[in-house]
């Protein structure tokens, strides 16, 4: 959300229309999470930036977590999935998100640096 604020900005400034959208994403029209946060989100600031067209692969595992992890665990559920067992799959799955927004919302834009210092660290690294 806040990369999807600072790349609207950037290229076509705010409005407060922009900032109500933002601030309840479902008004867009999506079918799930997913579809509204990493899809029609960043497509308000280019329809290049949506996960589904720019990863595939990061999106069908955006589709998955929230579907067996994020899901049940909000709905009270206990999680048992495959998927869920493996903590480091999880980790590695937002890293991949981070890496997916940095590749459209440059972050050294708003703190030079920044993309250098924060990246995402291949698991091990200390």
């Amino acid at each position: 959300m806040g990369a999807a604020y600072v790349e609207v900005g950037r290229t076509r400034g705010l409005d407060e229309g922009f900032v109500d959208t933002l601030m309840n994403p479902f008004e867009l029209g999506g079918k799930s999470v997913p579809d509204n946060y990493y899809s029609r989100v960043p497509a308000l600031a280019s329809e290049d930036y949506a996960l589904q067209r720019t990863s595939p692969g990061l999106w069908e595992d955006a589709r998955i977590a929230y579907r067996e992890v994020r899901n049940p665990i909000f709905h009270g559920y206990q999680v048992d999935d495959d998927y869920a067992a493996s903590v480091l799959g999880v980790f590695d799955f937002i890293a991949g998100l981070y890496r997916w927004i940095d590749g459209w919302c440059n972050p050294d834009r708003i703190m030079p640096g920044a993309a250098a210092a924060l990246a995402p660290k291949p698991r091990g690294a200390a």
